[in-house]
């Protein structure tokens, strides 16, 4: 409990009492997973500086420290993580790493953060199921979006190029299901707007040969996810950028500085994207890689 809450005194009370700080709860997890959760850096580097931790320690589902922080953002924790050289491709028992647990629990930070150091976007699970996935099949609106507005961006700026094939929104996992079948499945429908805003294809079929709104029907989610197409649910990321975008339109802004979704009908249109001065084709590709948003 003190490691959970952030108790540093306390802590160091029981250690020079002699408690075992290797000592795992019911489910296994130990002090440091507990820190890492709730981001107290400073248990978390105390529990090791005292050798009283592992970065490699697991609780009983295989997690690590560091699948605890991207799973609760505890950015700090994660973060320092990695910096000590902890190898971010681990795996826990259901075969998800870290990037994989911050998809499904939408925290984009800690999966920004994951990107630039050691793993790919295109990362796939033991399902076949990349990050887009996952995103839309657990409802993280924030990271799909994220994903999405990145790998359309590239696809636009680089007309056709093979990375967006390789994490697009009608990318396959190994069950032949989009990102639109898996959010339409489980009534995501916020996700499942989201997909349909950068290009989802409502054609495809997965191994069943079933379409997103044969699995939304089957599922009972037919009428929720009918709504996100007659755009009455919309995804509020989506929504938010529409609306900046707007405002720049009105205040005078080039063609130029359109957000995501306005480049894309641009592309479906088959309209050439307006380059910024002094800028090539493959230039701006490079610059849209990460939508020049810093990560440090």
């Amino acid at each position: 409990m003190a490691a959970l809450h952030g108790e540093e005194d306390c802590l160091k009370c029981l250690a020079s009492k002699g408690a075992n700080l290797l000592l795992g709860d019911n489910y296994g997890r130990l002090p440091i997973h507990l820190a890492a959760m709730r981001n107290h850096l400073n248990i978390v580097q105390l529990l090791l500086s005292d050798g009283n931790a592992s970065l490699g320690a697991t609780c009983n589902l295989r997690k690590t420290p560091l699948h605890y922080a991207a799973q609760y953002g505890s950015v700090n924790c994660l973060k320092y993580i990695i910096e000590q050289g902890f190898e971010p491709l681990v795996l826990d028992g259901s075969g998800l790493n870290p990037a994989q647990c911050a998809a499904r629990y939408d925290k984009l930070k800690c999966l920004r953060y994951l990107l630039k150091h050691g793993i790919q976007a295109n990362c796939r699970n033991k399902n076949g199921q990349t990050l887009a996935h996952l995103a839309g099949y657990h409802g993280s609106t924030n990271v799909l979006h994220w994903l999405l507005a990145h790998t359309t961006v590239r696809a636009a700026a680089a007309a056709g190029d093979k990375t967006a094939a390789a994490v697009g929104p009608n990318i396959q996992d190994g069950s032949g299901n989009t990102v639109g079948h898996l959010a339409a499945k489980r009534g995501k429908a916020e996700c499942f707007s989201c997909y349909l805003n950068y290009g989802g294809n409502l054609k495809i079929t997965n191994a069943m040969n079933d379409t997103p709104m044969d699995l939304a029907k089957s599922s009972g989610h037919l009428g929720i996810m009918q709504k996100a197409v007659n755009k009455e649910i919309t995804c509020p990321v989506c929504e938010k950028e529409s609306q900046q975008g707007n405002s720049r339109r009105l205040s005078g802004d080039s063609s130029e500085n359109l957000f995501p979704t306005q480049q894309i009908q641009r592309h479906r249109l088959s309209l050439p994207l307006p380059l910024p001065k002094g800028k090539t084709q493959l230039e701006l590709y490079v610059q849209c890689q990460w939508n020049g948003e810093a990560v440090e």
